[in-house]
């Protein structure tokens, strides 16, 4: 049986339903203080495995390959020796709860990111994501 109680519960052993994943407040501060370049590289990674963990494996990899190639001069390595190890702690911890995201949350963090790398970006991006969506679809879709 799942909690009668629901959100009102305030403790018991029985399932609840999930709600959505969020960053907390300790991992949007370092996702905001990353360079822009790291975090939309960062983003990218997180996309590339949430994606694939629900089955657009394929579509997943031609969307993000798509977004590197557009603006491979913009990205730089999150894993850079420059971090302290305090940082590449906070970095190990971001990531994983970036994989944990819904895919519409980690699209907007996208689209917020591409928007302070160029002008341009978020026009590309959209075409990019319409081309994933499409990818998608067609995935879903029974052939006949």
């Amino acid at each position: 049986g799942q909690c009668m109680n629901m959100s009102d519960c305030n403790f018991c052993h029985l399932p609840h339903p999930h709600r959505a994943k969020h960053l907390d407040k300790r991992n949007r501060e370092f996702l905001a203080k990353l360079q822009v370049g790291t975090r939309f590289q960062i983003l990218l990674q997180a996309m590339r495995i949430r994606a694939s963990r629900v089955l657009f494996t394929s579509a997943a990899d031609k969307f993000v390959d798509a977004l590197e190639s557009q603006f491979r001069y913009f990205l730089s390595d999150p894993g850079a020796s420059l971090l302290s190890d305090r940082d590449r702690r906070s970095l190990y911890k971001l990531t994983c709860s970036l994989q944990e995201q819904v895919l519409s949350s980690l699209l907007s963090l996208l689209f917020k990111a591409a928007s302070e790398l160029e002008a341009s970006a978020v026009v590309e991006m959209r075409e990019a994501l319409t081309k994933f969506e499409r990818d998608i679809a067609s995935a879903e879709s029974p052939t006949d």
